[in-house]
């Protein structure tokens, strides 16, 4: 191991991953700060401003009496939080032996072509690859020290506390860093035991979660290993503890994070090169293993394989299905804790409609943009194959409307399911149903709208990971369209239809929805065809 190297390693890594972008966007870069800032000042002094005005109306209480109120009224304490905290850092280690592939990931290729290429050896390239990270999150952590006021504020007008508070912070995401290149580096080193450290870290979480469980609170098993740098963060927003208290964690936390570079460092050495792979080849390989495990894509008619390629290969897989699950379980689980809390912190959940029908729809829309965006611009980028091979589009364009509209309703029912859990109402669940034709017909828009843009100038372009995005005015057109669509059809459904819903009306409804959807669909898989086969993309 050379440190001169892996310094110049460092610099050269910051140039390209740091520097460099941010010079050639400048102006972007500014906005970006600016929007951090805002964010930053609306989550640190909104709490400020509600729970003052709050007291002053009530006992008048500061504010940091107000949130102790409130944790108070959830069940949480220092302890407890320490507890949480500590647990989620041993949790990590743990998941990531478990699950994924082992690998030194870059985002790249061109790292994984030159730096590797170079007589280094691999101890050199992992130390002043965490170098590269460790500055890049220190910059990327200047936006911290807006949560200073705020911890200020908690703790009593402790500054030198709240001024630590940035720095552990930072701390805690090294750490995730560090201990993410430890965890694959142990893993490539060991890989004819892999096996075993496999069996071993599900056997020791096992065990943690049926100790955590039959003591109704967390096992030490899981928050002992980590608790110095847990106290360290929630120690700065307490009273009782003083700034040597947090100092002194603090300190430990350092000196182990340290430990753990050192040895992910020696153990480095014993890594072969070919581990280290970009991100994009990971994700060719597990879509790759989605292709052989997912729907078959055979047929002898060469229409239906073109719909197979563009619907049943993302749509009907293993894969989509548990990541719908997933998501369904986190709003079902979210929806069953906020109807548990929100009677501790004095509202009726029943009644938070502006949540319900604003916060979380715009939430959902936000993701929901980003992520048809991303499809819609993968298969736009193929879209100049299926113009010269395919002898008939009407199998593409009826592909692509049920492929996005299966994306728009299964956001519907996220939103959907929360809604239910939180008003207790179940006719809710409709949701997806009922607003379908809506669902159909901004599948179509979109597709259209994208596909004229795609024509004009190129919209496409393909990230170093390998995924495929929207530049920005694309992007800002499917956000626009995305949010309107989710905010107009949760208003239409809750605030006028569900008021009048019966049996008879939500029958009706249902069978209506059904009608209007096929005809919608069958009427705009013909124009969609049409719209592809004039407009070409601009290259």
């Amino acid at each position: 191991m050379e440190i001169r190297k892996s310094l110049t390693i460092t610099k050269y890594l910051l140039k390209n991953y740091v520097i460099n972008p941010f010079v050639k966007k400048f102006k972007k870069a500014l906005l970006s700060i600016a929007v951090i800032g805002l964010i930053m000042g609306v989550v640190v002094f909104a709490p400020i401003t509600l729970l003052d005005h709050e007291a002053n109306k009530t006992e008048g209480r500061p504010f940091k009496e107000s949130f102790r109120e409130i944790l108070l009224r959830l069940g949480l304490n220092k302890y407890k939080l320490v507890d949480i905290l500590s647990s989620l850092l041993t949790l990590s280690p743990l998941l990531m032996v478990i699950t994924g592939k082992a690998a030194i990931r870059v985002i790249e290729e061109a790292e994984y072509e030159l730096l590797l290429a170079q007589p280094l050896d691999m101890s050199t390239y992992v130390l002043g690859r965490s170098f590269m990270e460790l500055a890049q999150m220190t910059l990327m952590s200047l936006p911290y020290f807006g949560f200073v006021p705020l911890i200020s504020q908690i703790s009593g007008g402790n500054w030198g506390k709240a001024f630590l508070f940035p720095p552990v912070l930072l701390t805690i995401i090294a750490y995730f860093s560090v201990i993410s290149t430890l965890v694959n580096v142990i893993r490539i080193s060991f890989m004819e035991k892999e096996w075993l450290m496999k069996f071993t870290c599900l056997a020791y979480l096992l065990i943690a979660a049926f100790h955590s469980i039959l003591t109704l609170r967390p096992s030490p098993l899981l928050k002992l290993p980590f608790r110095y740098l847990a106290e360290a963060a929630i120690y700065c927003a307490t009273i009782s503890e003083d700034l040597q208290d947090v100092l002194i964690r603090w300190e430990l936390s350092l000196g182990i994070l340290v430990l753990l570079l050192l040895l992910t460092v020696k153990l480095a050495g014993r890594v072969p090169a070919e581990y280290v792979r970009p991100i994009s080849e990971l994700m060719k390989e597990a879509r790759s293993k989605a292709f052989k495990t997912g729907a078959s894509l055979y047929s002898a008619d060469p229409e239906e394989a073109l719909f197979r390629y563009v619907f049943s290969f993302d749509v009907l897989t293993l894969t989509h299905l548990r990541n719908l699950l997933i998501v369904l379980a986190v709003s079902g689980g979210s929806g069953l804790v906020f109807l548990h809390v929100a009677p501790k912190l004095g509202f009726d959940p029943r009644n938070a409609s502006f949540i319900t029908t604003f916060i979380i729809p715009l939430m959902v829309s936000e993701m929901a943009s980003f992520l048809v965006g991303q499809a819609i611009a993968k298969d736009l980028s193929a879209m100049w194959m299926f113009r010269v091979y395919a002898l008939e589009l009407k199998p593409l364009a009826s592909g692509l409307l049920l492929k996005h509209s299966m994306y728009f309703s299964e956001a519907f029912l996220t939103i959907a399911l929360f809604d239910a859990i939180v008003r207790e109402d179940p006719r809710l669940l409709l949701e997806p149903l009922i607003v379908l034709p809506i669902t159909i017909f901004t599948s179509f828009v979109l597709l259209v709208v994208t596909t004229y843009l795609a024509s004009k100038r190129k919209i496409v372009k393909q990230m170093p990971t390998g995924l495929y995005m929207f530049e920005d005015i694309a992007l800002l057109v499917v956000t626009v369209i995305v949010i309107l669509t989710y905010f107009s059809a949760t208003l239409l459904f809750k605030e006028v239809l569900i008021p009048n819903f019966t049996f008879q009306t939500a029958s009706l409804s249902i069978l209506l929805s059904i009608t209007i959807s096929w005809a919608l669909h069958k009427a705009s898989s013909r124009i969609l065809a049409d719209v592809t086969r004039l407009y070409d993309l601009a290259s």
